[in-house]
């Protein structure tokens, strides 16, 4: 398996504790085993845990802050997205510690999904989340949207977005990068997870991320709703185009450890 030093693949990892483990007990076993295990493998160049940012009065149908679902984001760039398959990785799944599988049995909800990077627009990093330390743009936080659409469309709507930004548009103050995925193997497992329910084994062709400088950026991006992705509207109309987007907010703990 060849490495490089720029991420061709995504892990993105959306969890729920469920009401058999406590946050507590969830947060130290992700922090303390389960990201060190997958951060070790030489495929994997950065990784970065993000809890929910709570809706807004006016993103919120009952015009109160709701409780998102669900609750936590882990994000991995990969040198090659031919790791999910390799030997090196799935070991780490089927040889898990006796405490991985107990948390991994009683868990609410762990959602996989493993990506190929196609591209992006906005403030290059190299290395995904920064994981070298050369750039001074930090990550507070991120937006993600699942979608399905023909990619000739994807191009044309990141293309917008490009020269949208480039315009220098205030309404770009906040926002560093969006990338675009596509998704090449998927999973939902946990306690809360109904393997009867046919929606349960679906899961969109396509993921965005937009990074922003700080997680209350979300709160400007508006709400509007949307059919498909616009090929040509302002960079606030393309970033207010994911309306039941998730937002998440960086977590300190891995925040701190990562210098990210």
């Amino acid at each position: 398996m060849a490495t490089s030093n720029f991420p061709t693949g995504l892990l993105a990892v959306w969890a729920n504790p469920g009401p058999q483990v406590t946050t507590e007990e969830f947060n130290d076993w992700y922090d303390n085993e389960h990201v060190p295990l997958r951060t070790a493998h030489p495929a994997f160049l950065s990784a970065a845990r993000f809890s929910a940012f709570p809706l807004a009065p006016s993103l919120s149908p009952s015009g109160i802050r709701t409780k998102p679902h669900p609750e936590w984001l882990a994000l991995y760039d990969v040198t090659d997205e031919g790791v999910f398959s390799d030997e090196s990785y799935t070991t780490l799944r089927a040889n898990r510690s006796p405490r991985e599988a107990d948390v991994v049995a009683r868990v609410g909800l762990l959602d996989r999904r493993m990506y190929t990077y196609i591209n992006e627009r906005g403030k290059a990093q190299a290395l995904g989340f920064g994981a070298d330390g050369t750039d001074a743009t930090k990550i507070g936080g991120v937006i993600t949207q699942g979608f399905d659409a023909d990619e000739e469309n994807v191009e044309g709507w990141l293309d917008a977005l490009g020269s949208a930004a480039t315009e220098g548009s205030a309404e770009t103050e906040g926002w560093i990068r969006t990338r675009l995925f596509r998704c090449g193997d998927a999973g939902r497992n946990g306690t809360s997870v109904d393997h009867n329910d046919l929606t349960s084994r679906m899961f969109p062709k396509y993921l965005v991320v937009h990074a922003i400088t700080r997680a209350d950026v979300v709160l400007e991006f508006g709400t509007i709703e949307a059919q498909s992705i616009p090929t040509s509207p302002t960079i606030s109309a393309l970033l207010r185009v994911h309306a039941d987007k998730t937002d998440w907010q960086k977590t300190q703990k891995t925040q701190e450890e990562s210098g990210l």
